[in-house]
């Protein structure tokens, strides 16, 4: 990582106006740890392009990560205005409800995730896991989750891991011990 952030830098430095070289540096910064360089380095990329919804998803994700959720929120739902057809913003967005005990609000953003992108796996595995293990049972579907399980392990051929654990969560949820 720090060979890679070398390069990100020298290519910052050869191409300051790139906004590509900043959005990598801010994600590779974030996923180093340094989430304050990190946002330093998509306020620049958002600057250089500010109608890509990636970026102000990145810049959302980092905001998070920093306790600071009223402007991630903010920078989900530019992502969402920018891009209708991007489901990120709104699982990140679902994301950030749950950290706050907003679980109904949450769930609603994850559905409407699935409803952007019904067949992503990884958005339908997090939303059974929510569903299947939400600790308010007005929340908790253990069906939903199990359908949205089943389908998220048939889409990614079975072999993801966190798919498998939300698929066994759901089983548990509703009693199936043996399949779980």
């Amino acid at each position: 990582l720090n060979e890679a952030l070398d390069e990100y830098r020298e290519a910052a430095r050869l191409s300051p106006r790139y906004f590509r070289v900043h959005s990598n540096l801010g994600s590779l910064l974030d996923d180093m740890g340094r989430p304050e360089e990190a946002l330093a380095e998509y306020h620049l990329a958002l600057r250089l392009k500010s109608n890509l919804p990636t970026l102000h998803d990145g810049m959302g994700i980092v905001l998070v990560e920093l306790g600071r959720f009223d402007e991630a929120m903010r920078q989900f739902d530019e992502a969402a205005r920018l891009d209708p057809a991007y489901p990120w913003p709104h699982f990140q967005k679902g994301k950030v409800l749950l950290k706050q005990g907003r679980d109904a609000e949450a769930i609603d953003e994850f559905r409407e995730a699935l409803r952007i992108d019904p067949d992503n796996f990884q958005i339908l595995a997090y939303t059974a896991r929510v569903l299947a293990a939400d600790e308010n049972p007005e929340i908790r579907d253990g069906q939903t989750a199990l359908m949205y399980a089943a389908k998220a392990n048939v889409l990614s051929d079975g072999i993801q891991l966190f798919v498998l654990d939300a698929l066994s969560v759901a089983c548990a949820d509703l009693g199936r011990f043996d399949d779980a």
